[in-house]
């Protein structure tokens, strides 16, 4: 998230309010199945009524993922079908875009040149999006090697963005 949110500096509500802008869930379902299975899809980008997102690829490799059901929810709570060819998994990272008419959110801001070692960060509970519970404090311990890793696959998905 941006350093300048007012979270940094003690004020969660700002941070909250910040962060909901660029919150959409993914919510996978197998018809007739109750429980829906749901986390968090990260906008990249937003523009011309497409958003191309990130996610855990958990959610589209659950048995029998061919009759699974995805929908994602915009944070004025539009509902966007989403049909698992259009889905591209590269590791654990899955990589999407939907055309929708419903407000676009945010694209987060990765700010990884401005973490340092053991700094205080925020990290997202998305099973429950009520305020405060959606902010949980954390520290940077495996930050160099995580940040390796995430640059390699999003490299990798960059490539299959500028076919879409």
């Amino acid at each position: 998230m941006d350093q300048n949110v007012g979270a940094v500096h003690g004020d969660n509500h700002a941070f909250h309010n910040e962060l909901r802008r660029s919150l959409v869930h993914l919510v996978s379902f197998q018809p007739g199945n109750e429980k829906p299975f749901s986390v968090a899809a990260i906008p990249i980008v937003s523009v011309n009524g497409f958003c191309y997102m990130i996610s855990h690829s958990k959610v589209f490799r659950q048995q029998d993922a061919a009759n699974w059901q995805h929908r994602v929810i915009f944070p004025d709570e539009i509902i966007v079908m989403l049909r698992i060819e259009d889905v591209i998994i590269q590791g654990s990272l899955a990589a999407f875009s939907v055309n929708t008419t419903a407000e676009l959110p945010n694209p987060v801001k990765f700010s990884e040149q401005q973490v340092s070692h053991n700094q205080e960060v925020h990290t997202v509970n998305f099973e429950g999006v009520m305020e405060p519970s959606l902010l949980v404090r954390g520290r940077v311990t495996h930050y160099l090697r995580l940040c390796s890793i995430w640059r390699q696959q999003t490299k990798e998905i960059e490539m299959h963005f500028s076919s879409w």
